[in-house]
């Protein structure tokens, strides 16, 4: 029996419970039946949406209609997988990428989702001064006012996919490298240069193949250079040799191609 079956009737006084006419077996009168179908349509369509309130903010458990409430009060982090599942998963940890946000982990994080390898560079500041107030005028030209950021640093970054080193970007997936940027990047920074490198996996193999031929001239040695002789034919102290040596060489090896191919995406990478 239902908790609000009875419970309007109950509320009256005790006249209309003994003045309740048309009674059935049960005692029950014509007012007593009436109100208690009231009742029953409370706690059949009404209780249960009380009784399950608390299933509707849990992430696990809350109807698919309901996600995207439960998204924005936690600030609508990006959808990358575009699966409800999956999403549901990321904002019920959210709030532990929330404590490493700004960070280069939650970088490393978000892309490893997507099945990449991501390196951060941080530029030096560059930015020239910016001052406060722009009706003043400076006896020097080219002042520039706080019309930017200046406290702001500028940042590259450079990917590669841990998945499939060769395979190539596609647009979607860049836009949701977007998302994710514009989800972790910390308020104080500026992405300059998005950067997408293929490490090569190939190995080259390679034999070289080559004959060293080492020859030793003939050439004759007198004793002394300025003694002519008066005798013909006969023979002096020559060093006579030749040879030739062949050393044939054979080589195979495995040459490993290392490091990586850079593109640049866009100089002028802006998250939007």
């Amino acid at each position: 029996m239902g908790f609000f079956k009875n419970y309007f009737f109950n509320l009256l006084p005790t006249y209309f419970h003994k003045s309740d006419s048309n009674k059935n077996s049960d005692k029950e009168g014509t007012l007593n039946r009436y109100l208690q179908v009231l009742g029953e349509d409370v706690d059949a369509e009404v209780v249960p949406y009380i009784e399950d309130f608390i299933n509707l903010l849990d992430i696990e458990t809350t109807p698919s209609q309901f996600i995207n409430y439960i998204s924005y009060t936690l600030g609508n982090p990006p959808d990358i997988f575009k699966d409800e599942a999956l999403y549901r998963k990321v904002l019920r940890y959210v709030l532990n990428i929330y404590k490493i946000k700004g960070t280069k982990e939650s970088y490393e994080l978000y892309f490893s989702m997507l099945g990449f390898n991501v390196t951060i560079y941080e530029l030096p500041d560059s930015l020239p001064d910016r001052y406060d107030d722009p009706t003043i005028l400076y006896d020097i030209g080219g002042s520039i006012y706080d019309d930017g950021c200046s406290t702001c640093t500028g940042y590259e970054i450079t990917f590669t996919s841990s998945v499939n080193p060769l395979a190539p970007l596609q647009s979607d997936t860049l836009q949701k490298l977007r998302d994710i940027i514009y989800f972790v990047e910390p308020i104080n920074a500026r992405l300059d240069k998005l950067n997408f490198g293929i490490n090569p996996v190939d190995d080259v193999n390679f034999c070289i193949e080559q004959v060293i031929k080492i020859e030793t001239l003939s050439f004759l040695r007198y004793d002394a250079v300025n003694v002519n002789y008066d005798t013909i034919g006969i023979s002096y102290d020559s060093s006579v040799s030749s040879t030739i040596l062949n050393l044939p060489l054979n080589c195979t090896s495995l040459l490993p191609t290392e490091g990586i191919s850079i593109w640049e995406l866009e100089n002028d990478f802006e998250v939007e």
